[in-house]
């Protein structure tokens, strides 16, 4: 087990124990005849979760096993009926390898042959989006979010990302989340590294791009597909394009930026 699989392993235990309590919720009612339209999405809500997280640590038999567990959850929100029994079986199953996971042991014939991806990066370059968007950064900036004192060591330190073909990073506690954009909305008269602007929930913040800020000159990032580190500060909020899947990390790479400082040096305003 990689050591990057060994820091998110507790996130995922968590994660997937929560998740196992609405699919057991699920069952019983079901048994009863109790079962309501939210009981059974959320139980399917629960297996996306499970296959998504799972992945991500490399527990490919549980991401399997909770896959076809929604998919036949969805089939049976369209047809009305389920297979309880199958549901039973798939649900004792996903238990079993939770028990693994929790004894730090690991899953057999599909773990060997995920060696080669050796870290969390190399998992995310293969992932689909549907798992890349829905689960990888929110269940790394569930690491950011945790308590202090329960999960000190899976705190990471800043967020690494690459724009222009140069890495970056910001600290941890000025970054507010990580946003995939289709477009931004030009701002007339703004310096040429301001792009735009974003809209995210109402909350309208300057998209920045460090490339034209260290070169001077225009950029060739595709704006219409990048991810953007929101960040703030004392000085206002302020959003950084990258080229590339932002990654929270346990270590700082690349040129640092100091999130109060650069807003007021380069005076960007909404």
């Amino acid at each position: 087990m990689s050591d990057i699989q060994k820091t998110l392993l507790p996130v995922f235990i968590e994660e997937t124990e929560l998740a196992l309590e609405q699919i057991a919720t699920f069952i019983q009612t079901y048994r009863d005849g109790t079962e309501t339209d939210e009981i059974v999405e959320l139980a399917r809500r629960a297996a996306h979760t499970v296959k998504g997280t799972a992945a991500l640590v490399k527990r490919f038999q549980t991401s399997n096993l909770a896959h076809l567990l929604e998919q036949h959850l969805d089939e049976g929100q369209e047809s009305g009926d389920a297979d309880i029994e199958k549901i039973s079986a798939w649900y004792t199953e996903l238990c079993s390898y939770l028990a693994l996971a929790k004894d730090g042991a690991e899953e057999d014939t599909f773990e060997a042959a995920a060696d080669s991806a050796s870290d969390l990066n190399s998992l995310l370059n293969e992932a689909d989006l549907d798992i890349i968007n829905d689960f990888a950064l929110p269940f790394m900036l569930k690491l950011h979010q945790a308590e202090e004192e329960q999960h000190e060591v899976l705190r990471p330190l800043c967020c690494r990302f690459f724009v222009g073909g140069r890495q970056y990073f910001i600290s941890i506690k000025d970054v507010l989340e990580i946003y995939q954009y289709e477009s931004v909305t030009y701002l007339p008269f703004a310096p040429t590294f301001v792009v735009g602007l974003l809209n995210i929930r109402g909350v309208v913040v300057p998209v920045v791009n460090l490339a034209v800020v260290d070169s001077g000159s225009s950029s060739s990032t595709d704006l219409s597909a990048s991810y953007a580190v929101v960040a703030t500060s004392v000085n206002g909020d302020v959003a950084f394009i990258s080229d590339t899947i932002p990654q929270l990390s346990m270590k700082t790479a690349g040129h640092h930026i100091e999130v109060a400082s650069f807003i007021q040096d380069n005076k960007v305003q909404a």
